[in-house]
């Protein structure tokens, strides 16, 4: 009886499983040398440290 609802509870998860992965268009690769996202995103931004580090010096968001 336990086999018999597993099973069925599984095949109801997965037929409703959704993923969001191919809904976005992908890249095929992040850049090196831009933001992945806009530095206002950045844990650091707006703080001493953000002001601190140079263009050479990719934080967090590179």
């Amino acid at each position: 009886m336990r086999a018999l609802v597993y099973n069925r509870l599984s095949a109801k998860a997965s037929s409703r499983y959704y993923t969001p992965y191919p809904t976005f268009d992908w890249p095929p690769a992040l850049p090196g040398d831009e933001y992945w996202f806009s530095p206002e995103l950045l844990s650091v931004h707006g703080t001493e440290y953000a002001d601190e580090l140079s263009d050479k010096q990719p934080p967090l968001g590179r």
